[in-house]
């Protein structure tokens, strides 16, 4: 699958709800959202209290009203989560097809209503009053506390069909991963409790009430191929977790907040989706649930393409959209309903319409013309996927864990299990103290969050290689070269290094570069002489002690060698620091010439962009000037000579 991913829109209409759960699950839709109304009231207060968290539970109230509405929607309720069964259960052939012959590169349709409509109307109770299209939001004030809440609103599945579907349709999907969010924690606990007394499966947890370590050994046990076919997340679990190894998601509830149901549906549609995302929605022919979700379907065409400005939709229709639905549900729409819902539906499609506009005159065509060129784009990507596949990271990585002690075992997966804790270096960087599970592979890592990816900008990978030069190891050698004449030769590797602010981004223009220099006794260059071209492979380890021992070496003549590698090293050094400095002029001035022009025709391009650009050009000039050369390592040769 190349591309974005594609969105396919599953609803499940399920008929035959009594009149008593119609009502129950409209009351428990206006509990929860005067629940989650009273807590952003208090967001300032949470925050003001948060250091009172060590101490004691922070109390979010609500007020009365809240209190009433949680009341009032468990009142019917049993305080067993336990479901009973019930015998209206979709039938698998009502289910839509797992196969999509669309291309990627085809816009959603828009959904078309006229079919849809008749399918509810056969399907849904009566609808009657219809709210004013003047009504205003009435804040929900704070006075109760959220553990008081919580516990107020209990859940049961006893006789609802939306347990039988998902319990038929988990077993009909096995072994694929489905991922179902609902509203909290209490939600999902009520849930795994009905699932179990239908079906036995592996089934993850992810909310609220787990410790972070908790969630996630969940979720990694969820992206598991043998792990739990379900993973059942409250809100919390639509909230930066990445779960797009999973192409099934199932809708349990609809928050009246569309960023929140986008939020959701983003734990799939990401980076490393290679299908078709089949977005389920369970809900009640004539139910509140029914409302709303053909409110996001018809009116904002959520569930098959992203949805930009889902706060503002949250303003302008989230208290109509909430009395609708509750009257839909309770019964209280009778011959008017069809019609009513289809105007709230048709203003708010205009609305999306309206919206969509505005934000499109809002894009700077010029800035996106210039921030993207295609050409480039593909190098760069076939440069990451080349540098994916080269082994020599993971064969220079496994050398140098085990010159530090670093224990490595690896998998079968190709995951590996690094321990620092016997290493040779106390506290070896990168590592943590439990140790980390790592990969070389970006898919493996994509699908699974909880390994990390070793790339080489890993900064295990550059803490690794720092440590090797910050030590004394490996910096001097000292080898024997067979040769007719006998000769000393100094191989030694000087850097050069320019000392900046990172922000100046100098090593864009000269990175710390190796320069290696090969000279001999008479002070004659050999560095690109093609007899010494292999010499790593053609020389031999000897004891320098035995070779200190004979006569005529000493400490002078080591000294005047290295002199003579340090003066062929300077001038390698200005033919680096000319190239360096023609590139950065070449590139940094067109970049500053590039914004004085762009601030003659766009006032985006403020006066500070222009003067920071001339202030880069003068630093990294400086710079580069004053770039300095460092002896990092050095190997005395002896040639035609034996040492015992």
């Amino acid at each position: 699958m190349t591309g974005f991913p594609k969105r396919q829109y599953c609803p499940v209409a399920l008929p035959d709800a009594t009149p008593a759960l119609l009502a129950r699950v409209a009351r428990e839709l206006e509990a929860e959202e005067a629940a989650a109304e009273a807590s952003a009231h208090n967001a300032s207060r949470i925050q003001g209290a948060a250091a009172a968290i060590e101490t004691g539970p922070i109390s979010i109230d609500f007020s009365a009203e809240a209190e009433a509405a949680l009341a009032d929607a468990s009142s019917e309720d049993s305080d067993d989560f336990n479901s009973g069964e019930s015998d209206n259960v979709v039938s698998p052939d009502e289910e839509p097809s797992e196969d999509s012959d669309d291309t990627l590169d085809d816009a959603p349709a828009k959904p078309t209503r006229k079919k849809a409509a008749k399918k509810t109307k056969a399907k849904s109770a009566p609808l009657t009053a219809f709210p004013s299209a003047k009504s205003k939001s009435k804040p929900v004030a704070a006075s109760v506390s959220e553990p008081s809440a919580a516990t107020a609103l209990r859940y049961t599945y006893k006789d609802d069909p939306r347990l039988d579907w998902l319990v038929s349709f988990l077993k009909k999907t096995a072994p694929a991963k489905v991922l179902l969010i609902c509203r909290s924690e209490r939600k999902v606990l009520a849930l795994e409790a009905a699932i179990k007394e239908k079906h036995n499966l592996n089934i993850g947890l992810f909310h609220e009430g787990l410790p972070l370590v908790q969630r996630d050994r969940q979720a990694a046990w969820f992206a598991e191929k043998d792990g739990a076919q379900l993973l059942l997340c409250s809100e919390i679990g639509s909230e930066g977790r990445n779960f797009q190894f999973a192409h099934h998601l199932v809708l349990w509830d609809l928050p009246l907040n569309p960023s929140l149901v986008e939020q959701r549906i983003g734990r799939l549609d990401r980076i490393g989706q290679t299908d078709t995302i089949k977005i389920h929605v369970p809900y009640l022919a004539g139910g509140a649930d029914a409302a709303v979700a053909e409110w996001y379907h018809f009116g904002l065409n959520a569930f098959e393409a992203p949805l930009h400005g889902g706060n503002d939709y949250a303003t302008a229709f989230r208290t109509r959209l909430l009395e609708l639905a509750v009257s839909y549900g309770e019964g209280k729409l009778k011959k008017t309903a069809r019609a009513q819902l289809d105007a709230f539906i048709a203003e708010t499609e205009k609305f999306r319409d309206e919206l969509q506009l505005k934000m499109k005159q809002g894009r700077d065509r010029l800035l996106e013309l210039n921030s993207f060129n295609p050409t480039v784009a593909r190098q760069v990507i076939d440069r990451v996927r080349a540098a994916d596949a080269d082994p020599l990271l993971k064969k220079i990585l496994t050398d140098l864990f085990d010159h530090f002690g670093v224990r490595m075992s690896e998998h079968e997966d190709g995951d590996v299990n690094l321990d620092a804790n016997h290493a040779y270096v106390e506290g070896f960087p990168s590592i943590p103290r439990d140790g980390m599970l790592a990969t070389y592979s970006r898919k493996r890592a994509i699908a699974r969050e909880d390994i990390r990816f070793i790339s080489a900008d890993h900064p295990l990978v550059q803490d690794s290689i720092d440590l090797l030069v910050d030590s004394p190891a490996g910096t001097t050698s000292f080898c024997v070269l067979e040769a007719d004449k006998p000769n000393l030769l100094l191989e030694a590797v000087f850097v050069l290094e320019a000392v900046a602010d990172a922000k100046w981004h100098v090593d864009q223009f000269l990175a710390p570069t190796p320069i290696r220099v090969l000279v001999d006794i008479h002070g004659n260059d050999l560095t690109e002489n093609a007899l010494y071209t292999r010499l790593s492979a053609d020389v031999e380890d000897a004891p320098l002690p035995r070779f200190l021992e004979r006569p005529g070496f000493n400490g002078t003549l080591l000294k005047n060698l290295v002199e003579a590698a340090n003066d062929r090293a300077k001038t390698h050094t200005l033919t680096l620091k000319k190239a360096a400095r023609e590139r950065a002029a070449a590139v940094l001035t067109a970049d500053l010439q590039r914004l004085v022009d762009l601030s003659k025709l766009n006032d985006n391009v403020r006066p500070e962009e222009i003067e920071l650009a001339k202030k880069q050009v003068l630093q990294v000039r400086t710079a580069i000037e004053a770039a300095r050369l460092r002896l990092d390592s050095l190997r005395l040769i002896v040639e035609g000579v034996e040492i015992d």
